[in-house]
Formats: C-alpha cells, sequence, structure tokens
C-alpha cells in the first residue's frame, strides 16, 4: 500500500500546539495581567487617608466636645489625664488654662471605644498633644487607660517634668492633691499667669503707703478782763 505524505503545514501547526503543552505545564499556568500586578491602591502598605479633623467646641474636665467639618457633634474623653474638679484644689485654675488652650480650635483626633465611653488622643495640627500639655503645665495628673502602652511612657515623663518643677497643681498649697478643698488653692494666681487682683507678683517690692500731710499749726485767743483794757486790747492771739 502506497504511503501517505503528511502536509508540512500539517506537522508544523501540531508541533506547535505540542510545545504550547509543554510550557504551560512547566510554568504553571499564565503570568498575571499587568494591570493587576502594578496597581499599588490595592497594597496593604497604601498610604492612609488624613486624619479626620474637628473643631473643639467645650471642655468639662477631661470630656471634650468635638464636632466635625459637617456639624457633627460627638464627645469624648481626653486620654491618659485627670483634671482636678472645679471645687478642688487647683481646679479652676486647671478648667481656664484647659478652655483657653483648646476651645474653639482646630484639633485631630485618635478614637478608641470603651465601656466607660470615647476615649481620644487629642492633638493639633503641629502635633501638640493635649494631654501632655495639660501635664507638663501641672493642671493634670497622669491616668493609665487604653491608650498607655502607645502614649504613657511619653506622658508619665512630662508629669514628672511638672512634679520636678513644682509646676500648678504640684506646687503649694495642693503640692499634688487635687482632691484638696478649693480653699486651699485660693490664693493661686489665675492660669492666665496674671496675679490676683490686689495682689503683688512675686519678687515686687510694694512701695509703703504715703504719710498723711502735717496737720495744721493751732491758734488759740485769750482775752483779758475789761477792767485791763488800759494794758493793752481786750483780746489777743498767742
Amino acid at each position: 500500500m502506497p504511503k501517505r505524505h503528511v502536509p508540512i503545514w500539517l506537522k508544523i501547526t501540531v508541533g506547535g500546539f505540542a510545545v504550547l503543552f509543554v510550557l504551560s505545564a512547566l510554568l504553571g499556568g499564565s503570568p498575571a495581567p499587568a494591570n493587576v500586578a502594578h496597581d499599588t491602591t490595592m497594597s496593604p502598605t497604601a498610604t492612609s487617608a488624613p486624619p479626620v479633623r474637628y473643631t473643639a467646641t467645650g471642655i468639662a474636665g477631661t470630656t471634650v466636645k468635638l464636632t466635625d467639618t459637617g456639624g457633627k457633634q460627638l464627645t469624648v474623653r481626653a486620654a491618659g489625664i485627670e483634671l482636678p474638679l472645679e471645687d478642688n484644689c487647683y481646679g479652676t485654675e486647671s478648667a481656664q488654662w484647659a478652655s483657653n488652650f483648646l476651645t474653639g480650635k482646630e484639633v485631630t483626633a485618635k478614637m478608641l471605644d470603651t465601656p466607660d465611653g470615647t476615649l481620644a488622643v487629642i492633638a493639633f495640627p503641629d502635633g501638640t498633644n493635649f494631654s501632655m500639655a495639660a501635664l507638663r503645665y501641672g493642671n493634670a495628673k497622669y491616668v493609665a487607660d487604653a491608650f498607655a502602652a502607645t502614649y504613657g511612657p511619653a506622658l508619665q515623663a512630662a508629669e514628672s517634668s511638672a512634679k520636678t518643677e513644682k509646676a500648678g497643681l504640684w506646687g503649694p498649697p495642693c503640692d499634688g492633691q487635687i482632691d484638696a478643698p478649693a480653699q486651699a488653692s485660693s490664693t493661686l494666681p489665675p492660669a492666665s499667669g496674671a496675679p490676683p487682683t490686689g495682689v503683688a507678683p512675686p519678687n515686687t517690692t510694694v512701695a509703703p503707703p504715703p504719710a498723711p500731710p502735717a496737720a495744721p499749726p493751732t491758734t488759740r485767743t485769750t482775752c483779758r478782763p475789761p477792767q485791763d483794757h488800759h494794758r493793752g486790747k481786750p483780746c489777743e492771739n498767742q
């Protein structure tokens, strides 16, 4: 029987498929599309969104009221600190300082929900930490909370500096006892640093009051009896 000749084009086609089959088996599949491999938005290390900014609209103790740019309000507790109550030693001074320092300012807040409410690490756009400033100026005491592992060492260092310098509530008459009666701090200067009315600032010499004006000389009048009028005038000043 005569042999049939296989066309050359058929041999080339079959050979090409064979080569592709072998390569596919060795490489384990086709490569990923280029647009997925270089899409950095799917990477877990992609840059996160910028922090949300708020306006601090009020503070009472460590409770801070924040309002976001859309007008939504929320109440948080400043992390890591305890401020004295206003009827306790240095309470009025701490409250005045906190209000002046925070109210009306733009801040960011890193929040954490806890059974006792929402804790927040409050900071200004330049990075200033509100709780750290309160401790450093002696307006608060450090309290460990859910953020202690992250911020505790820095907050404790700020408190230690205030203790060393006897700043704020660490000085007399409070000496760190924020539960003492408010009467003990009645002579302390307000948080603004101005002395109370009628009290001279430290290291100021108070001038003595002016001396009273000298009394005018007194004049005494003596009258002679009428029968002695020939000896002089009836009356004369002495």
